[in-house]
């Protein structure tokens, strides 16, 4: 496979995807668990790692190596180097991110780790990467939209009064 083919993968599944949520994300968000994801039997957790690992890694690790195409300081090889190192070293993080949302998350992650050898430019890098970016950031926005907000109501700061009155109850 080469790395346009990748990407055009990854482009496919972005214009899948775009007006209509992913069947793995509308899985985790309804609490109908394909992975055994979560514990204690909640799906809350595998939400909350769904929106902080796209985020991190969509709008943040992998839009940042995107960016730093334009530092002529930072080699192509240096990129690729630093891509490899994230995709397939170590913590799996696409592996786990999969996981707990959608599986083409690692299956692209992979694809663009076999081709990143083929890159000769980093035009070549910005393409490929930025349509991963793109995939990711779609999953966030996704998650974003749909995440149940609401149960931070049972989380609400309390004023100093309910606190004075808390204390008085407990015998403080």
């Amino acid at each position: 496979m080469d790395w346009k083919e990748v990407k055009r993968k990854i482009d496919a599944q972005i214009d899948e995807n775009w007006l209509k949520e992913p069947e793995a994300m509308w899985k985790t968000r309804h609490g109908i668990n394909v992975t055994g994801a979560g514990s204690f039997n909640q799906y809350l957790s595998t939400m909350m790692f769904v929106d902080v690992y796209t985020i991190a890694y969509g709008q943040h690790m992998f839009f940042m190596f995107v960016q730093m195409c334009d530092e002529p300081e930072i080699s192509l090889e240096a990129l690729k180097k630093m891509t490899h190192n994230e995709l397939a070293v170590g913590f799996q993080s696409m592996q786990f991110l999969s996981y707990v949302s959608t599986p083409e998350i690692n299956e692209f992650a992979k694809d663009i780790d076999a081709v990143l050898f083929q890159l000769q430019t980093k035009e070549e890098y910005r393409e490929l990467m930025g349509a991963y970016v793109r995939y990711i950031n779609l999953i966030h926005y996704w998650h974003h939209c749909t995440f149940p907000w609401h149960v931070g109501l049972m989380y609400q700061y309390r004023s100093t009064s309910e606190l004075k009155e808390m204390a008085r109850l407990a015998g403080n």
